[in-house]
Parts: structure tokens; sequence; C-alpha cells
């Protein structure tokens, strides 16, 4: 479910902007508000008051183990939560932490607190205007006119074509504003008052003694972080690859549960050598004696199921392997799975190749600079070492990010990009703090829960990323970056933690299942339904994407490269996705 309120500052009771059928439950305060929890997405929510206190709040989501073992006792999550406002204040829901948001009404104060929790935090909107508050997990349930389409921001869509996804903002609706990951924001008719995270205290200086104690530390922080979000006594499973991130979960959880045991949940792709690799998943399930469910994936392509895709209110992105990920879904829901452990975050957990020569510099380690470089040389030669990432992070941020260079996809003279560009070149001249965290702690990463729930949600599900933890997301960007890079290999600091833990042939191989020749047969299987779509319409993509470079790769006999799937695939989701928001679609309340 989803949370709605409105709050007239007035004191006027206002017409909703929904119809109340899509209630499941409300409560209308007498002093101009108005609180509800929606039937979708399928997400835990509920309402709680205290009148005599004169106090409300709507909850969706589930606070982490901790976190609720140290609420006051209470007969619900919700009311819990107003007796810990009542007893410690603002201050004391803002330390809460866990995957949800809430919206609580304080009579007394005439105060509107809405709380997102740091980096798990669900998704929460709000439209301050007229003397009307309205806030809500749903964006298009704010916006109560007919043409929502008048509200987009073209430069945030530009950065969905551009693949910005560390600049990406939470929503591209210009008029409504998002609560950020770690924010609370507590409004009254006098105006808003913000209170953000403490970066300080959630993202501490750490110290490495030595690389030895830095790995014990790095198993205890994994084995901990898995153990908080562990439900023993539900069915779980992995969403297994043959990497070493889902391998480590699979670990871990099997070791620390039993009843159910733990099982495995992935797919095939018979004929793709370079995407295939349920042999090294099996291989990983009979090592750790857990069952695996294997199902064909060669038909979950991007462009198999248009009429399916996954669609967001918030966002025409949509997750390209979504299809994919669905019938995951599916098939756990199928062999009765009620919390499923996914690894992705892990990969935004090792600092940027970028930062490697600084590391090296800040640590006095002089003697890795001659070996860092003569392995750069060698992967690149000495005419493209240039496009090394490890020797751009030598270069001013200015001669890196503020030459513009238009690409041949690009509508005639580039269009909304050069705006982009001028934009984000004014930005990028003032080095932001935490820089080797945007990516992890970008709106995209921290709000990818929140759009999750929409996939995940209608088969029953808790999708779990035990990597998503602050404490082992901070320990590992701390981490100097040579560690994870030795030998032109990734995660090499991974691979040694996890010694003793995977079987060797497991913890040293690399890692299979590239998904670009799925991408790429789901194209040429569908080309002509896609040119049809896009060429017969080019109204909604046409800004993004120019028409003759589209009309060359839509009626091309040739296998279509990546990088240029994804752009036809992002034109056929604005598309849809703008259809979706007007009177009669699928997203339109």
């Amino acid at each position: 479910m989803s949370l709605w309120y409105q709050y007239s500052f007035e004191k006027q009771n206002q017409i909703s902007v929904l119809n109340s059928p899509v209630f499941q439950h409300s409560i209308k305060i007498p002093d101009g508000a108005h609180l509800a929890c929606l039937s979708y997405p399928v997400v835990k929510s509920e309402l709680a008051s205290d009148s005599q206190a004169g106090l409300y709040v709507a909850f969706a989501g589930r606070p982490d183990r901790v976190a609720l073992d140290s609420l006051p006792p209470a007969s619900s999550i919700s009311k819990r939560l107003l007796r810990c406002y009542q007893q410690g204040g603002t201050r004391a829901l803002h330390e809460i932490q866990g995957s949800f948001s809430l919206i609580l009404y304080d009579t007394s104060k005439q105060l509107t607190l809405l709380y997102r929790p740091f980096l798990n935090g669900l998704p929460l909107y709000f439209v301050h205007a007229e003397g009307v508050l309205n806030a809500a997990s749903n964006p298009l349930d704010i916006l109560s006119r007919n043409d929502l389409t008048s509200s987009l921001d073209k430069l945030e869509l530009a950065r969905i074509f551009r693949c910005m996804s560390t600049r990406w903002q939470e929503t591209v609706f210009s008029e409504i504003s998002a609560v950020k990951h770690g924010e609370m924001l507590l409004i009254t008719a006098a105006g808003i008052e913000c209170h953000t995270a403490d970066m300080e205290k959630l993202l501490p200086e750490l110290k490495f003694s030595s690389r030895e104690q830095a790995i014990t530390d790095y198993r205890v922080l994994l084995e901990n972080a898995v153990l908080k979000q562990l439900q023993p006594g539900r069915q779980h499973a992995v969403m297994l690859s043959s990497g070493l991130d889902s391998s480590s979960l699979a670990v871990l959880a099997n070791r620390h549960l039993t009843k159910p045991p733990l099982m495995a949940i992935s797919w095939s792709l018979p004929g793709d050598k370079g995407g295939d690799e349920s042999e090294q998943i099996a291989a990983i399930c009979k090592s750790l004696k857990i069952p695996l469910h294997l199902f064909d994936g060669n038909s979950y392509g991007p462009f198999d199921q248009l009429e399916d895709s996954w669609l967001l209110p918030e966002t025409p992105f949509t997750n390209p392997f979504g299809l994919i990920t669905n019938a995951v879904y599916q098939h756990a829901e199928a062999h009765g799975v009620e919390v499923l452990l996914n690894g992705n975050f892990a990969d935004v957990l090792i600092p940027g190749m970028r930062y490697i020569f600084s590391d090296i510099l800040r640590d006095h380690h002089y003697g890795l600079l001659l070996p860092v470089l003569r392995s750069q040389i060698k992967r690149y030669g000495w005419r493209k070492l240039r496009k090394s990432p490890v020797l751009k992070g030598l270069l001013p941020q200015r001669q890196r990010q503020l030459v513009f260079k238009p690409e041949a996809w690009m509508p005639m003279g580039a269009g909304v990009y050069a705006d982009l560009h001028k934009q984000e070149s004014q930005r990028i001249l003032q080095s932001p703090a935490y820089e080797r965290f945007a990516t992890a702690l970008s709106p995209f990463q921290s709000g990818y829960p929140g759009m999750d729930q929409y996939l995940s949600g209608p088969h029953n599900l808790r999708r779990i990323e035990p990597h998503r933890d602050i404490e082992l997301l901070n320990f590992s960007l701390r981490l100097p970056a040579y560690w994870h890079y030795r030998n032109g290999q990734m995660k090499a600091f991974i691979r040694e933690a996890l010694q003793g833990w995977l079987p060797e042939n497991i913890r040293l191989q690399p890692r299979a299942g590239d998904l670009s020749g799925l991408v790429q047969r789901s194209f040429s299987r569908n080309r002509g339904e896609v040119r049809e779509r896009l060429l017969d319409d080019p109204v909604d993509w046409s800004p993004y994407v120019d028409t003759r470079w589209m009309e060359q790769r839509l009626s091309d006999t040739d296998p279509i490269n990546y990088r240029d799937a994804l752009l036809v695939w992002q034109s056929l989701n604005l598309q849809s996705w703008k259809a979706a928001i007007k009177p009669g679609g699928r997203l339109f309340r």
C-alpha cells in the first residue's frame, strides 16, 4: 500500500484529488487534514491516532530490526512510532532507520512531519501551494489536473537518456518536491524546516591498521548486515548469479537459516555463451547444498513483452531487465518464497578506479605507482592511455567534464543536451562532499527499493539487499581504492575476504552472465513492432533522440549494439509512460 495526505492551512476540508473507493483506510481530522492508505503498491502500511494527544500517523514499510527493538511497546508499528514521537519528539523519530516512510500530523502544533530514512527509506513526495499541502508515496496522486505532461522537466528527461544515474532526481515532475533520503521535513503555515541526515555521524572517517584486520572487519560487517535483514521462520531464497556478491549472501543466509531452508532462484540462457551462467550457479548450489530453481530466460528480453512493460509513476525510466527480474519473482512466488535476497547494491560499494592514484599518494604507498601505470599501459596502450579511468582521476574536474561533445544520436544542435551540459558544468565546479559516495547515495540508488516494490509487491515478496547497510557502505567505500584492483582484477579485496567461505574455483572465477546478448536478441526478434511504434508516433521521443538516427537503427538489419538498444528502449518507455499518465492510461487514477 502507499500513503496519501492532504492538509488545508485555511482549516477547510478540501475536495480530495482521489476518490474514496481507492482508500483502504483513512482518517479525516477535524483540523483540515486527511490521512489515508491506498491499495497499491503491495507494501505494509498502517494508520494510527491518539485523539486525546491530537496525533495522527500514516506509515508504510518496515523499520530495521534494531530500530524496531528500540521503539516503545505498542500493538502496532505505527502506534509505537507515535509513542516514540511523544517521548522523544522529532529527534527520536529521525534516529529510526529502515525501509519505510511516514507522515505525522500534530494538532497542537499544527505541524505536518514527513520523514524518509537515510539510504533505505521509501519515496515520499509533496506539493505545497495555494494554502494546501498534499503528500503521497505516488506523485501522480498529488497532481489534480488531467494534463500531467505539462509538468515534466525536460532536463531531467535528458539525464535519463544520457544515463546520468548519479544525477537523476526522484521524479521528473517539476512542480513536485521529493523528501530526500535522510530528510525530515517539518511543515507549518510559517514554512518548511528541513532536518537532514547527520553525515558525519552516519559515515564517520575510518582508519585501517592493516589489510588483514580490514578483511576480518569486513567479514563481520557483512555477516551482521545479513543477520539484520533475515526473517527467521519465513521462506527465503537468493536471487543467485555466478558473482561474488550473491554467492556470499547465499553462504551467510544458508549458515543462519534452517527451517525452512534457503533455496536459490535464477535463469539460464541456452545458446548464449557470454550470458549463460547456469553451470556456475549450479556448482555454487551444489557446494552449499541448497536447492536451485532455474528457468529459461531467453524470452524475457526487454523488447519481448512491450504491452507488459514495467511502468513507474514517478519516472519513465525502467530497468531494461525488469521483465526477467519479474520472472524471478513469479518463480519465487510459485515456490512459496516470502523473502528474496539480492546482491546488486554491492556493485556500488567499490571506490571508482579514478581514486587509485589519489589513495596511493594519500597513504604514501609510492611503490605502487609504477605497477599501476604499467597495468594501464598494458591494457590501453600508449595511444589510448587517456581513456584509462585511473589516469583520468589525475585530471582536474574542469578538463574531465566541462567539454561538451554532441553524439550522433542527439537531435540537431544537441537540443536539450546543450542546456543540460551548461547546468552540469556549473555544478561540477563545486566539488561535492562525500564524492566517492555519490553513486551509492544517489537518488536512483537510494530510491530503488521504492521502485522495486511495484514489481515485487504483487508477488507478495519482500526483496532484501543486505549490502544496503550504512555501516557496510561506509566501511567499503573508505577502503583504499588500490586494494580493490589488483593485477587487472576487480573486487580483489572482496575475493580475499571470502577465502574459506566459497570454494576456490568459485571465489576466483570471473563472473559470467553478460546480458547484452539478451537485449540484442530481444531487439532483433521484435524490430518490426518496435519500428512501427516509434516511427508512427515520434512526438514524445524526438526531442531527445535524432529521428534520422532512429530510422537508421530500426531499418538496419545488422545487430544493434547494446548502448543503441538502450536508447531505443528508453524511447519506447517514454512513449508508453506518457500514454499511461494521461486520462484512461494505466497509471492515471
